[in-house]
């Protein structure tokens, strides 16, 4: 089968994305772990880089032992939910053109809750799927991660700059990239942290209810809230306490 110059730059792109990188596959379907081991093996991945698990907490024990750029799970695994598993990731991947998190469900509506969950999840898609349809799906997600638009990149250096601490640069970085903001979500919900760090609460909770208006099931943003709501009840009751 021909494929076309725009099908043989993405496989390259993938092949170059995916060299040397650990791969976790969480799925209690046997036939679902094997499908998708095949289509990274089409991909160039070798024996080694892939891991499987079943168990949440066998996920995150290879989590740790192995630390996967690349992880593809069901939403649900066991009684937890897939997204806390992107919370581990964040741990040791913080920046998103180094990792891809993807999620695969039966169930439409909770498409929903991985589609709030941008910054954390790159991508969902719903089973059942056939493995051309998921291939293509996979490479056009891997594509922007080597070649990133202007937005994702001062994206990321805004969040290296809030990493270090540098409230000012963070900012400069996030409102650069306000005019040609794509997720206005995500950027709301950076400003929020850069706020926070300031020791700015009441702006910090303005940006995360912004955020919250455009995405409610936004969980980042609905923990970062309450963790303000939090924050502002221990400071009245220590004032009234001083009184």
């Amino acid at each position: 089968m021909n494929l076309s110059a725009d099908a043989i730059s993405l496989e390259r792109t993938a092949r170059q994305y995916l060299k040397a990188k650990k791969i976790l596959i969480i799925d209690h379907s046997a036939a679902s772990r094997e499908g998708l081991k095949s289509l990274f093996f089409d991909l160039g991945a070798e024996e080694n880089q892939l891991i499987s698990a079943v168990k949440f907490s066998e996920a995150l024990d290879a989590m740790k032992k192995y630390k996967p750029s690349i992880i593809i799970s069901e939403f649900h695994v066991g009684e937890q939910s897939a997204l806390e598993l992107s919370i581990e990731m964040n741990s040791y991947l913080e920046n998103r053109l180094e990792k891809l998190f993807m999620i695969v469900t039966t169930n439409a509506s909770e498409t929903a809750v991985a589609e709030a969950a941008e910054g954390d999840v790159d991508a969902y898609v719903l089973k059942p799927f056939s493995k051309n349809h998921l291939r293509e799906h996979i490479l056009r997600i891997i594509y922007p991660k080597l070649n990133p638009s202007e937005y994702v990149q001062l994206i990321e250096q805004g969040k290296k700059k809030l990493e270090l601490k540098n409230w000012d640069e963070a900012e400069k970085c996030f409102k650069k990239a306000e005019p040609i903001c794509e997720i206005r979500s995500s950027l709301y919900y950076y400003l929020g942290k850069t706020n926070e760090g300031r020791g700015k609460l009441d702006e910090a909770f303005t940006c995360y209810e912004k955020c919250l208006k455009e995405s409610p099931l936004n969980f980042r943003c609905l923990n970062s809230k309450l963790e303000i709501l939090e924050k502002q009840e221990s400071i009245v009751r220590h004032t009234e306490w001083l009184k």
